[in-house]
């Protein structure tokens, strides 16, 4: 895993633990909650990067890319690519 996926992973754990553990307003609402993975007993960032990179799956299909680039070719820009697929 490459350095900044490292480290975008550790911050996204941080803040799903932040979201979720040590919401007082999402644990009255929904009960106690308990981390099942990668588990609260890991705590520094170094652990929590190997973890995610024990844990994590890929999201490359190289064979969807021909019909992205059919789609790019009637929007303007990638970036109005991306919200209109977002908000379809």
């Amino acid at each position: 895993m490459q350095e900044h996926d490292r480290a975008v992973a550790v911050a996204s754990m941080h803040l799903a633990r932040n979201l979720v553990l040590k919401n007082h307003a999402f644990t009255a609402k929904h009960g106690p909650v308990t981390e099942h993975t990668p588990g609260q007993h890991l705590e520094s960032d170094e652990e929590l990067a190997t973890a995610a990179g024990n844990i994590a799956t890929s999201i490359f299909h190289p064979v969807s890319r021909a019909a992205l680039i059919k789609i790019a070719v009637y929007t303007d820009t990638w970036k109005s690519l991306v919200r209109n697929m977002l908000h379809a």
